[in-house]
């Protein structure tokens, strides 16, 4: 008996087997999804339609729907590795991954019904999402800041300040004193 598109898909996305190699690049976990079709869905009957704000509630529910499967699945995209990237270009790129490719669309269709296949493919898009951006290091980008400016001779502490007196302003030469006052108001 010939299995259906579905359970291959299933088949093929559950845990490995300790013989079974554990790295997937993207492109083999998608490859799964080529031959699996969507079952067609009948239509309504004509004389089965709902009421507007039926429909209306419909729409927004499924709206909410569809964005909580976008936040988990940006979710798991920065827990499998690409952190540190907002989630609005985690879930930009995943988008135009699914636009770019048929096989991720086919994915996230199916993502209620093969909820690990679809976490796997999220793991494969953090890789290569990873892949692809670096993200600076900023204790290194402070450290390089530092380095340039001991070069240049520059101090990365503020000098210490001593208060001046009364005294010490009037031992002031009036030279002195303009040279004061344009350094206090820089």
């Amino acid at each position: 008996m010939e299995d259906t598109a579905v359970e291959q898909v299933q088949k093929a996305t559950e845990e490995p087997t300790p013989d079974a190699p554990v790295e997937k690049s993207l492109d083999d976990i998608l490859s799964e999804y080529d031959e699996a079709k969507p079952e067609p869905t009948p239509e309504p009957k004509p004389e089965e339609k709902p009421d507007s704000e039926v429909l209306d509630y419909i729409r927004s529910r499924q709206a909410k729907d569809t964005q909580e499967d976008i936040n988990s699945a940006v979710a798991v995209v920065k827990k499998a590795g690409v952190d540190g990237i907002s989630d609005k270009l985690i879930a930009a790129r995943l988008n135009l991954e699914a636009q770019e490719d048929k096989r991720v669309q086919q994915a996230w269709l199916q993502r209620d019904s093969n909820p690990s296949g679809w976490e796997t493919v999220l793991k494969g898009m953090a890789k290569k999402i990873s892949g692809e951006v670096s993200i600076p290091d900023t204790n290194s980008a402070s450290d390089r800041e530092a380095v340039r400016d001991s070069v240049r001779n520059v101090s990365t502490e503020p000098p210490e300040a001593t208060p001046i007196t009364n005294e010490k302003l009037d031992e002031m030469t009036g030279a002195e004193f303009k040279a004061y006052k344009r350094k206090l108001a820089s």
